[in-house]
């Protein structure tokens, strides 16, 4: 041991730490490189039968059950599907995940997930799947059309979700008694007969960070999301020119608890009361979040949002009292557009009164676009975060946190072992 930790100075216990983890890492790698399976698509045709290739159906099947199905290989506990760059139209139906799988494709402007307006893309029962780098579209069910989760986990990321309908609820997504978490992705143009037209969440858990809900139809109440039980959280997020035949243009709640930080809700609309949000029951809690613009209905209706600070309304509606709110206040947003970042999010125009007046703690590190918090957008020479999800860029940043020097004999520890990792990596490859 002496040879290895010549002097167990002041980092000793950083070196510890640092052992622990990267023997963890080892570990890991060593279980989950013999129990994975990676299974590629080979051909777009919605096929489940014998001739030799592998098509995105019989993947998904032999993830399931842990069965070789025509060339894919055979599935085992933890399995990777690769789907290649390709129009995937569902001739037989829904595609269903009752297991532990990952899905990748190729990027959600290449990887098209079709229902052809004739069936839901993917049910998720008692599974839990990572869908990565797709566009699910042209769904259509009673619940859910473009993906319906039944106490399952999802993880959507770097994807979209657009051009579903559903005759009930959730047009695009619905989430009943599962935990989904969507990141960098686009849902949008979806449309449900009842309520939801983006996203439904009727229970469990739904987490959004660097979403935009966008062009959502609902024909009662919820365009770009209802919520009636659970847990919603969404952070640096849009929500936008979505449209509700009653109740909440962009948000619509009857129950449980959501929280909204560094959100901006701006062009929605609503027949009755609520363009951007309505509430009946639950708890709504903003932070250095935006509610305005709406073109029908009142910015907030129904029961009051909390507020921890840092909100702006356009139209006094939404009763803000917090540390720094702004009620009564044009926020002087952009279009919604490309401003960089994955998805589409309102800029904020010169002179805004959003720019360096985010005052609720906690500012995420980065805005929706991915660009760093806070900046000095209003050039004082003091950089402090903007409200809504888009962070005007200025000229001076608070400096990085300090990052802790690790004494040579560390490094040389840390370089040993991540060779061990390697070793393992290339040997399950091989």
């Amino acid at each position: 041991m002496s040879t290895l930790l010549p002097s167990l100075g002041t980092d000793h216990f950083a070196r510890l730490a640092l052992i622990a983890a990267l023997a963890g890492l080892l570990g890991t790698l060593q279980s989950s490189t013999s129990a994975a399976a990676e299974l590629v698509v080979t051909t777009a045709e919605d096929e489940d039968n014998t001739d030799a290739d592998c098509s995105l159906r019989e993947a998904i099947r032999a993830a399931n059950d842990d069965i070789a199905v025509d060339a894919c290989g055979s599935g085992s506990l933890v399995d990777v599907i690769t789907v290649p760059p390709g129009t995937y139209v569902l001739d037989l139906g829904q595609l269903s995940v009752s297991s532990v799988m990952t899905i990748n494709g190729s990027g959600a402007g290449v990887t098209i997930l079709d229902g052809d307006g004739s069936s839901r893309i993917l049910a998720i029962s008692g599974g839990d799947l990572t869908l990565d780098g797709v566009t699910v579209r042209n769904g259509a069910d009673s619940a859910g059309a473009g993906i319906n989760v039944s106490s399952s986990t999802l993880m959507l990321s770097n994807s979209v979700v657009t051009g579903n309908q559903a005759i009930g609820d959730g047009g695009g997504i619905n989430n009943s008694s599962g935990t989904v978490t969507i990141v960098d992705t686009t849902v949008s143009e979806n449309q449900a007969g009842r309520d939801g037209g983006g996203i439904n969440s009727s229970s469990g858990t739904t987490a959004l960070e660097r979403v935009t809900l966008s062009g959502n139809d609902a024909d009662v109440d919820g365009g770009g999301i209802q919520i009636s039980d659970g847990t919603v959280s969404i952070v640096n997020g849009t929500i936008s020119g979505n449209f509700a035949g009653d109740q909440g243009g962009g948000l619509f709640k009857t129950g449980g608890t959501v929280t909204l930080t560094h959100v901006t809700i701006a062009d929605n609309g609503a027949t009755t009361a609520g363009g951007g949000v309505f509430q009946t029951g639950g708890t709504i809690t903003l932070a250095n979040t935006i509610v305005g613009n709406s073109t029908s209905g009142d910015d907030c209706a129904g029961g009051a949002p909390i507020s921890n600070g840092g909100n702006l309304d356009s139209d006094g509606s939404c009763s803000l009292t917090g540390a720094g709110d702004l009620s009564s206040t044009a926020p002087l947003l952009g279009p919604l557009a490309a401003n960089g970042g994955p998805t589409f999010t309102h800029a904020l125009v010169a002179g805004s009164p959003a720019i360096d007046a985010g005052s609720a703690p906690g500012c995420p590190a980065s805005d929706q676009r991915g660009v760093m918090r806070p900046q000095d957008g209003d050039g004082d020479t003091i950089a402090v975060c903007d409200i809504g999800a888009y962070e005007a860029e200025g000229g001076t940043l608070e400096p990085p946190a300090a990052i802790p020097t690790l004494r040579l004999g560390t490094i040389a520890l840390f370089s040993l072992l991540l060779t061990a990792v390697a070793t393992v990596v290339l040997r399950a490859r091989g």
